[in-house]
């Protein structure tokens, strides 16, 4: 139930601002009386660390793999912070494999104006 309906306002407008191939895109937002839902891309391949834990995808996922997706992990990152934002989560849980080439950072938004985040936007899955 969201609890603050201006707010969940404010993150989706801090959303829909965020446009990088290496970040899942945002496609819309549902709204109904009793539920409201973000609508984001689907990763078939679930998150990296369902991937990792998983043993029949395991070797689906070399060093090799693993780097390449640090790579967009780190370009991701970088794009965040260039326009201002933090990922305050980044952990496998959260990146979205979408095949054995591609992953992207997931998220969900908390807006934080505050002195000591310097009136940075910070992004969080939590």
């Amino acid at each position: 139930l969201i609890e603050n309906p201006s707010e969940f306002l404010n993150e989706i407008a801090v959303m829909h601002r965020i446009n990088h191939p290496d970040i899942v895109h945002l496609y819309g937002v549902c709204m109904e009386p009793d539920s409201w839902k973000i609508v984001t891309e689907l990763a078939p391949l679930r998150s990296l660390l369902e991937c990792l834990r998983e043993p029949e995808l395991r070797p689906s996922f070399p060093v090799t793999t693993l780097h390449r997706f640090a790579v967009q992990i780190a370009r991701g990152m970088g794009y965040l912070e260039e326009i201002g934002l933090v990922h305050r989560d980044l952990a496998a849980r959260n990146i979205l494999v979408f095949s054995k080439e591609m992953c992207r950072a997931q998220y969900a938004v908390r807006v934080i104006t505050c002195p000591q985040c310097m009136s940075q936007q910070d992004v969080d899955t939590s």
